[in-house]
């Protein structure tokens, strides 16, 4: 005896997870509660909305961080792909969305703005100049707008272009 404690023997669950998550389907489908793995089925479950949450967040994000760059950047030559971004991050969110719309009760705009100001006022201050000031502290931009297709914010360095 080494004097250390047994180790606990791995499940399926921690070496094979495509098997242990076919397997569970298959106990849930053949009705055979005593055999499902619960402790780990509730953590999964509980994982999957916020693995959704997170994903639509993380487009927010980029969509904002776009969002600020496309109305405070006097650069001209990025605009196009900004908005392509905008356009693209948009359509996944709303795709998300489309699958569960609580998502949207849960979205936490304040930090989404937080970190794409952050993001925004980095790249914005490194490539163009700009004083990571003039960027508000709190967002410009309902959750309509951000969400919203048709909808750019004016560039304040070249309005004729918005």
């Amino acid at each position: 005896m080494t004097g250390q404690p047994a180790s606990k023997p791995e499940t399926k669950y921690e070496t094979d997870y495509v098997a242990w998550t076919r397997e569970q389907a298959e106990m849930l489908r053949s009705r055979r509660w005593d055999s499902l793995d619960l402790d780990h089925l509730i953590e999964e479950i509980e994982d999957l909305g916020g693995s959704d949450l997170a994903a639509v967040e993380s487009h927010l994000v980029r969509v904002v961080e776009h969002l600020l760059k496309l109305e405070h950047s006097p650069a001209r030559n990025p605009r196009d792909g900004w908005e392509d971004s905008v356009d693209t991050h948009r359509a996944l969110t709303e795709r998300r969305i489309a699958r569960s719309k609580s998502l949207v009760r849960r979205i936490d705009l304040d930090g989404i703005y937080r970190t794409a100001r952050r993001l925004a006022a980095k790249s914005l201050q490194r490539h163009d100049g700009i004083d990571p000031a003039v960027l508000p502290m709190e967002s410009p931009y309902t959750l309509d707008q951000i969400l919203d297709p048709d909808w750019l914010p004016e560039n304040t360095a070249f309005p004729e272009r918005a």
